[in-house]
Order: structure tokens, then sequence, then C-alpha cells
């Protein structure tokens, strides 16, 4: 037997609808009861794992139209189902057709893999986690010229006034730091070899970030090699990079990876920047960094002024497991590097 009920002068069940039957409709009120299971099979209903698009429509005496009928077995337990795909048409030839359907549904063949994460170590702490990216990384191409051994100088040039990425106009957010990064040579753009773009919402990856960091501190060629950085277009930033101890890899203990071309969270990067610059320990922390594998990066580049925080104005957060875009990379490395107050 299946239960039943009558709505809207219709009877519901477990298998369908058969208009104006097995009872009748009092002000929409709704009856149950129980009808012997030969009859289920002309009752009509949904059947919730059973869906088919279009559900109604016209197609032309010469014409054809594709039915897609989809199966959804995620919420239902092991075993067989069945169903009875019920179509109606205006000819009277073939009122309906019925077309049976079965769903058979098994057990998971093999267990989800879980990938290992990807771990910036900070500087005086074991690594983190940094999500990798979902998308593939902007071109940021990688340093050309050779690397000088003497330290840069104090004197940085101002933003060219006839040049302007295409994606970054006047009163950008970032327009000032990001065509400084270009006017000293430190980016050179992210649509090579034009060049007219900057992309400063793409995110930063991780060779990337090498090689913003390689000319902005003009550092000297480095031998290190990790294993998924041979042949790849940022080997000689990276190299330079773990030479001048700013990197250790992305896979302690081990360290044999550096993971170019994946994201760089604003705690990694806290933990690029301190070492790239040497900066002093601080107190004090936001109030999402305490007890953070990264708190004490943050709060040494908070005290030098090269971040306030993530959420203004209020800034009490620095949101360490976000990840950086280029724009706010060139924000940091502005303020990283050129003198006097960034208010």
């Amino acid at each position: 037997a299946c239960t039943t009920g009558i709505m809207g002068g219709e009877i519901w069940s477990a298998a369908g609808v058969v208009p104006g039957s097995r009872g009748v409709n009092t002000t929409d009120r709704t009856f149950f009861r129980e009808v012997p299971g030969e009859d289920c099979a002309s009752i009509r209903t949904d059947v919730p794992w059973l869906s088919v698009t279009p559900t109604t429509g016209r197609t032309a005496a010469d014409d054809v139209t594709e039915i897609e009928v989809t199966v959804d077995g995620s919420e239902l337990e092991v075993g067989e189902y069945h169903a009875t795909l019920l179509i109606q048409t205006s000819d009277a030839a073939t009122v309906e057709t019925r077309l049976p359907v079965t769903l058979t549904v098994t057990e998971s063949e093999e267990p989800p893999t879980t990938e290992p994460p990807i771990t910036e170590p900070p500087t005086t702490e074991p690594p983190t986690t940094g999500p990798p990216t979902t998308e593939p990384p902007t071109t940021e191409p990688p340093s050309t010229q050779p690397p000088s051994t003497e330290p840069p100088g104090p004197d940085w040039s101002e933003p060219d006034p006839d040049f302007q990425f295409g994606d970054v106009g006047e009163g950008h957010l970032f327009d000032y730091e990001i065509h400084w990064l270009a006017a000293n040579g430190i980016t050179f753009g992210c649509n090579p070899p034009e060049n007219t773009l900057f992309c400063p919402d793409d995110g930063v990856t991780r060779g990337q970030m090498a090689a913003f960091l390689a000319r902005a501190l003009d550092l000297p060629a480095g031998d290190s090699q990790f294993d998924d950085t041979i042949g790849h277009v940022f080997e000689n930033d990276v190299a330079a990079l773990a030479a001048a101890g700013i990197t250790y890899g992305c896979n302690p203990p081990d360290n044999t990876k550096f993971c170019p071309d994946d994201g760089v969270t604003r705690g990694q990067m806290a933990a690029f920047l301190v070492r790239a610059l040497d900066l002093p320990a601080a107190s004090g922390a936001f109030d999402d960094t305490v007890g953070h594998v990264f708190e004490n990066d943050v709060a040494a580049l908070a005290a030098a002024g090269i971040t306030y925080g993530c959420n203004p104005p209020d800034n009490t957060l620095f949101c360490p497991n976000d990840g950086v875009t280029r724009g706010q990379m060139a924000a940091f490395l502005y303020r990283a590097l050129a003198p006097g107050d960034f208010d």
C-alpha cells in the first residue's frame, strides 16, 4: 500500500497524482488514506531524485526538442530506485508516454583525497598553511637584469606622469603605489610583452612575490634550487630569495619545494617582508592574530607602519589567512621601501 492525500482536486502520493479521482477536495483540506499497492502505479508525483528540463514547451512539426533528465543519488542510501517518467502531449493519438527510469546507488569506490597543505614557515615560529590558488597565476615577468651586489640607494623615482597602466586609472585606490613600483623597475606589468596592464585585483603568487622582492631589494644571484622551480619563469628570483634567507620553502621540514604558483596569504607576506627588511620585533597584535603562527611577523610589520589592518576605519583585524592582491602588494612594498609617512 502507499499513502495518498487529496490536495486541490488532485491525489498526491509517493508515486504521483491522479486529477479528480479517489476523493473529494473540500475547501482545499487534505485527507490521507491507504490505497492498494497495485493502484499506486497510476498515481503521479514528483520524484525527489529525478528532474526534467524543460518541464513544458512546444515543438514545431518539423523540429526536435531535447529533454534533459537528471538523476541525483547524493541524498539516497545504497540500493535500487525506480520511477516512471510521464510525458503528456496534446496529440490525440499519443496522449501520454511513459518511460521507466532505474537508478542504482552504490558505495563510493574511492575515498576522497586530501592534498597536502602549502606552507611557508614564519620567522621564528613553525609554518602555517597557505590556501592554494584556484585560478592560473597572472604572469609577472622575471628579473632580466643581472643582480647588483650593492644594496639599493636611498633615492627612488617618482611615477612617470606620461605612463599609466590601462587598468589602473587615476583615482584607483593603489594608483600611486603601483606606478611608483613601475617607475622603479619593481614591476613591469602582467601582460607581456605589451605590459599595458597591471591586474591589480589578481592574487599574488609566491613566484611573483619572489620577483617583486628580488627587484625591490636588488638581491644578488643565488644558486639554491627547489625541485619545483627548475626551469620555472621565476627560478632565478626564487634562488635569490632563498640565498638571502627570505624564504625556506613550502614543505617543511624537507623544504625541497617552493610552490611558486600558489597564492601568498597576508600572513606569509608578513613573514617575507620581515625577513627581507630585517624588521625589529614588536609587541601588540590584531584581534585575529593573537596566537596565530604569524603573530610576531604581523606585529613587526604593523610597528613599522607597513600595514594598518584589513577592516578600516577600525583596523582591529589583519586577516592573516586572506590572499594578497597585486594592488595590495604594491602598497605594502611602497610603505616598506619609500621614505616618509603614509597617512
